[in-house]
């Protein structure tokens, strides 16, 4: 990160790192547990973050009766750091990538329905295979990365 440009993040982007810290702050604490810090972090950036990034993020808590407790100032700094320096390409990648379960460089019908079934599993087989025919816009039965972006982006062609 260090020697990137850095861009200002938008005024959206930073409430919506706040509302992210708010909404894992079970209880509203004040704080996040590590688990907790976990699920606000891939909310923001996309991805689960690994162990390394995580015990970053813990190691920069004060010592003493704080220590392993996140608070928004520590979350906000993090983010905004680390989501300046975001290549949104890299960003799309990543999403992708989530979706390509079989690590097959596209995302088959089948890798549509896994994904489906883990985070959406009362969406009906049958929306899904309409929803895979429309991003496969060349119907060869793999979604490339340039079709799911074009999805995502709300540019599939009519």
């Amino acid at each position: 990160a260090y020697g990137q440009p850095r861009k200002r993040l938008a005024p959206a982007t930073r409430q919506q790192i706040d509302e992210s810290f708010h909404r894992f702050d079970e209880g509203g604490k004040g704080w996040l547990s590590r688990s907790e810090l976990k699920f606000a972090l891939a909310s923001m950036l996309g991805y689960k973050p690994s162990k390394v990034e995580v015990n970053i993020v813990m190691h920069r808590c004060p010592e003493g009766p704080y220590e392993g407790q996140v608070d928004i100032s520590m979350f906000r700094a993090y983010l905004e750091e680390k989501l300046s320096v975001i290549d949104p390409d890299d960003r799309m990648r990543q999403l992708f990538k989530a979706f390509d379960v079989r690590c097959l460089g596209f995302i088959g019908r089948e890798d549509l329905h896994k994904v489906f079934a883990k985070c959406l599993p009362s969406i009906p087989a049958t929306v899904i295979d309409e929803i895979y025919e429309e991003i496969d816009t060349d119907s060869d039965g793999r979604v490339s990365c340039r079709d799911f972006e074009a999805m995502l982006r709300g540019r599939l062609p009519v």
